[in-house]
Protein backbone atom coordinates (compact mmCIF):
# COMPACT_ATOMS: atom_id res chain seq x y z
CA UNK A 1 0.00 0.00 0.00
CA UNK A 2 1.32 3.24 -1.07
CA UNK A 3 2.26 6.47 1.78
CA UNK A 4 -0.44 8.39 0.22
CA UNK A 5 -3.24 6.02 0.29
CA UNK A 6 -1.83 5.14 3.85
CA UNK A 7 -2.30 8.68 5.08
CA UNK A 8 -5.62 9.33 3.06
CA UNK A 9 -7.24 6.44 4.43
CA UNK A 10 -8.01 8.32 7.61
CA UNK A 11 -10.58 10.49 5.82
CA UNK A 12 -12.51 7.99 5.33
CA UNK A 13 -13.07 7.21 9.15
CA UNK A 14 -15.25 10.30 9.73
CA UNK A 15 -15.41 10.71 13.10
CA UNK A 16 -12.88 8.53 14.52
CA UNK A 17 -13.94 6.33 17.85
CA UNK A 18 -12.32 4.72 20.82
CA UNK A 19 -14.10 2.12 22.34
CA UNK A 20 -13.07 0.19 25.51
CA UNK A 21 -14.70 -2.89 25.18
CA UNK A 22 -14.63 -6.49 26.02
CA UNK A 23 -12.47 -7.70 23.76
CA UNK A 24 -11.31 -11.27 24.54
CA UNK A 25 -13.50 -13.02 21.94
CA UNK A 26 -13.31 -15.34 18.78
CA UNK A 27 -15.60 -15.57 15.39
CA UNK A 28 -15.59 -13.14 12.13
CA UNK A 29 -13.34 -10.43 10.96
CA UNK A 30 -14.86 -7.13 11.72
CA UNK A 31 -14.67 -3.84 11.91
CA UNK A 32 -11.76 -2.21 13.74
CA UNK A 33 -12.90 -2.16 17.66
CA UNK A 34 -10.79 0.81 18.15
CA UNK A 35 -9.64 3.15 16.04
CA UNK A 36 -6.63 5.95 17.48
CA UNK A 37 -4.88 8.47 14.92
CA UNK A 38 -3.88 10.94 18.19
CA UNK A 39 -5.70 13.52 16.78
CA UNK A 40 -6.66 13.75 20.45
CA UNK A 41 -3.50 13.26 21.96
CA UNK A 42 -1.99 10.05 23.90
CA UNK A 43 -3.88 9.90 26.63
CA UNK A 44 -5.01 6.36 26.05
CA UNK A 45 -1.30 5.34 25.90
CA UNK A 46 0.91 4.40 28.60
CA UNK A 47 4.31 4.82 27.71
CA UNK A 48 7.34 2.93 29.52
CA UNK A 49 9.71 6.04 29.71
CA UNK A 50 6.96 9.30 29.80
CA UNK A 51 9.50 11.68 28.87
CA UNK A 52 10.49 10.15 26.03
CA UNK A 53 7.41 10.56 24.12
CA UNK A 54 5.31 13.19 22.48
CA UNK A 55 1.97 13.98 20.03
CA UNK A 56 3.47 15.93 17.37
CA UNK A 57 2.49 17.13 13.93
CA UNK A 58 4.10 15.60 11.16
CA UNK A 59 3.50 16.79 7.43
CA UNK A 60 0.16 18.52 8.82
CA UNK A 61 -0.89 15.09 10.94
CA UNK A 62 -0.72 14.55 14.27
CA UNK A 63 1.73 11.57 15.13
CA UNK A 64 2.93 9.79 18.54
CA UNK A 65 6.52 10.13 18.42
CA UNK A 66 9.00 8.14 20.06
CA UNK A 67 11.83 10.73 20.78
CA UNK A 68 14.50 8.78 22.32
CA UNK A 69 15.26 5.17 22.60
CA UNK A 70 15.07 4.03 25.93
CA UNK A 71 18.13 2.43 28.00
CA UNK A 72 18.83 -1.36 28.03
CA UNK A 73 19.19 -2.77 31.83
CA UNK A 74 18.94 -6.24 33.35
CA UNK A 75 17.99 -8.63 30.55
CA UNK A 76 18.02 -7.77 26.86
CA UNK A 77 14.82 -6.60 25.57
CA UNK A 78 13.04 -4.05 23.60
CA UNK A 79 13.85 -0.85 25.54
CA UNK A 80 10.94 1.30 24.16
CA UNK A 81 6.94 0.92 24.32
CA UNK A 82 3.92 2.51 24.76
CA UNK A 83 0.73 0.48 25.35
CA UNK A 84 -2.78 0.88 25.15
CA UNK A 85 -4.17 1.39 29.09
CA UNK A 86 -6.52 -0.53 30.43
CA UNK A 87 -7.23 -2.97 27.76
CA UNK A 88 -6.11 -6.37 26.97
CA UNK A 89 -6.82 -8.80 23.98
CA UNK A 90 -6.33 -12.91 23.18
CA UNK A 91 -7.32 -12.91 19.14
CA UNK A 92 -6.78 -9.84 17.39
CA UNK A 93 -5.62 -8.19 14.24
CA UNK A 94 -3.45 -4.74 14.64
CA UNK A 95 -2.60 -2.76 12.48
CA UNK A 96 -0.06 0.51 12.74
CA UNK A 97 1.46 3.17 10.42
CA UNK A 98 4.83 3.64 11.56
CA UNK A 99 7.62 5.19 10.37
CA UNK A 100 10.95 4.78 11.53
CA UNK A 101 13.41 7.77 12.09
CA UNK A 102 17.16 6.46 12.56
CA UNK A 103 19.59 6.58 9.89
CA UNK A 104 19.25 4.28 6.85
CA UNK A 105 22.70 3.68 7.14
CA UNK A 106 21.89 1.98 10.21
CA UNK A 107 21.11 -1.47 8.98
CA UNK A 108 19.58 -2.79 12.45
CA UNK A 109 17.06 -0.05 12.82
CA UNK A 110 13.72 -1.08 13.63
CA UNK A 111 10.11 -0.71 14.83
CA UNK A 112 8.49 -3.20 16.93
CA UNK A 113 5.21 -4.02 17.74
CA UNK A 114 3.91 -5.37 20.99
CA UNK A 115 1.32 -8.06 21.62
CA UNK A 116 0.34 -10.53 24.95
CA UNK A 117 1.98 -7.58 27.02
CA UNK A 118 2.07 -8.84 30.76
CA UNK A 119 4.83 -6.69 32.31
CA UNK A 120 7.80 -5.14 31.42
CA UNK A 121 9.44 -8.17 31.14
CA UNK A 122 6.97 -10.98 30.26
CA UNK A 123 5.29 -9.91 26.36
CA UNK A 124 5.91 -10.71 22.88
CA UNK A 125 7.02 -8.84 19.98
CA UNK A 126 7.36 -8.12 16.73
CA UNK A 127 10.62 -6.81 15.22
CA UNK A 128 10.38 -4.99 11.65
CA UNK A 129 14.20 -3.83 10.83
CA UNK A 130 16.17 -3.69 7.69
CA UNK A 131 18.31 -6.54 8.31
CA UNK A 132 17.51 -10.31 8.97
CA UNK A 133 19.39 -12.18 11.31
CA UNK A 134 18.73 -14.29 14.49
CA UNK A 135 17.62 -10.62 16.43
CA UNK A 136 16.48 -8.57 13.71
CA UNK A 137 13.30 -8.83 11.77
CA UNK A 138 12.00 -11.23 14.21
CA UNK A 139 9.26 -12.51 15.98
CA UNK A 140 10.16 -12.90 19.69
CA UNK A 141 9.17 -13.62 23.02
CA UNK A 142 10.71 -12.17 26.38
CA UNK A 143 9.80 -14.29 29.23
CA UNK A 144 11.90 -13.37 32.28
CA UNK A 145 15.22 -13.74 30.32
CA UNK A 146 16.59 -12.60 27.20
CA UNK A 147 14.64 -12.01 24.06
CA UNK A 148 13.99 -15.13 22.11
CA UNK A 149 13.45 -15.81 18.59
CA UNK A 150 10.03 -17.60 17.87
CA UNK A 151 9.05 -17.25 14.57
CA UNK A 152 10.03 -20.18 11.92
CA UNK A 153 11.71 -18.73 9.08
CA UNK A 154 15.37 -19.53 9.41
CA UNK A 155 17.65 -16.26 10.93
CA UNK A 156 18.43 -14.46 7.97
CA UNK A 157 15.51 -15.46 6.01
CA UNK A 158 12.43 -12.89 7.18
CA UNK A 159 12.19 -10.11 4.43
CA UNK A 160 13.77 -7.08 6.11
CA UNK A 161 12.03 -3.93 4.60
CA UNK A 162 12.36 -1.08 7.04
CA UNK A 163 15.36 0.17 4.98
CA UNK A 164 14.05 3.62 4.64
CA UNK A 165 12.11 6.77 6.00
CA UNK A 166 8.97 5.78 4.37
CA UNK A 167 6.04 5.53 6.12
CA UNK A 168 4.96 1.41 6.84
CA UNK A 169 2.29 -0.04 7.34
CA UNK A 170 2.42 -2.96 10.04
CA UNK A 171 0.19 -5.82 10.88
CA UNK A 172 -0.10 -8.65 13.65
CA UNK A 173 -2.71 -11.26 13.47
CA UNK A 174 -2.54 -13.92 16.23
CA UNK A 175 -4.91 -16.59 17.47
CA UNK A 176 -4.59 -17.89 20.91
CA UNK A 177 -5.67 -21.05 20.45
CA UNK A 178 -3.43 -22.58 17.92
CA UNK A 179 -1.14 -20.38 19.13
CA UNK A 180 -0.44 -18.63 15.61
CA UNK A 181 1.20 -15.21 15.12
CA UNK A 182 1.68 -13.58 11.53
CA UNK A 183 3.27 -10.04 11.31
CA UNK A 184 3.46 -8.12 8.09
CA UNK A 185 5.08 -5.06 6.30
CA UNK A 186 3.22 -3.24 3.61
CA UNK A 187 1.77 -6.70 2.01
CA UNK A 188 -1.14 -7.79 3.73
CA UNK A 189 -1.64 -10.88 2.00
CA UNK A 190 1.96 -12.79 2.29
CA UNK A 191 3.31 -12.45 6.29
CA UNK A 192 7.06 -11.74 6.99
CA UNK A 193 6.90 -13.63 9.94
CA UNK A 194 5.15 -16.50 11.09
CA UNK A 195 5.47 -18.42 14.50
CA UNK A 196 3.27 -20.61 16.97
CA UNK A 197 3.25 -20.45 20.77
CA UNK A 198 1.18 -20.26 23.72
CA UNK A 199 3.37 -19.02 26.81
CA UNK A 200 0.83 -15.85 27.21
CA UNK A 201 -2.96 -15.33 26.32
CA UNK A 202 -4.69 -12.33 26.84
CA UNK A 203 -2.67 -9.23 27.52
CA UNK A 204 -2.08 -5.73 26.35
CA UNK A 205 -1.12 -4.48 22.94
CA UNK A 206 1.49 -1.83 22.01
CA UNK A 207 4.31 0.05 19.66
CA UNK A 208 7.75 1.19 20.24
CA UNK A 209 11.35 0.42 19.59
CA UNK A 210 14.46 -1.84 20.29
CA UNK A 211 16.54 1.01 20.19
CA UNK A 212 15.26 3.73 17.88
CA UNK A 213 13.02 6.88 17.14
CA UNK A 214 9.79 6.88 15.71
CA UNK A 215 6.76 7.73 14.72
CA UNK A 216 3.46 6.17 15.29
CA UNK A 217 0.19 7.40 13.10
CA UNK A 218 -3.24 5.45 12.57
CA UNK A 219 -3.52 2.34 15.33
CA UNK A 220 -6.47 0.18 14.16
CA UNK A 221 -7.22 -2.94 16.38
CA UNK A 222 -10.00 -5.40 15.14
CA UNK A 223 -10.63 -7.57 18.09
CA UNK A 224 -12.80 -11.18 16.88
CA UNK A 225 -10.43 -12.74 13.89
CA UNK A 226 -11.92 -16.39 12.33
Amino acid sequence: MSVFKIKRKKLLYGILFFSLVSLSCQGEMKEPSIVDDFSTGADNWQPKNPGNWTVEMVNGTPAYRLLEPGKQSGIRKPGSWSTLKDIEVENFQLTVTAQCLTDTVNKRRDICLFFGFQDSTHFYYAHFSAVSDNVHNIIGIVDGADRVKINTEPAGESAARLTDYDWHELRIVRRVDSGSIEAFIDDMDVPVMTAKDTTFKAGQIGIGSFDDRANFDLVQLITTVN
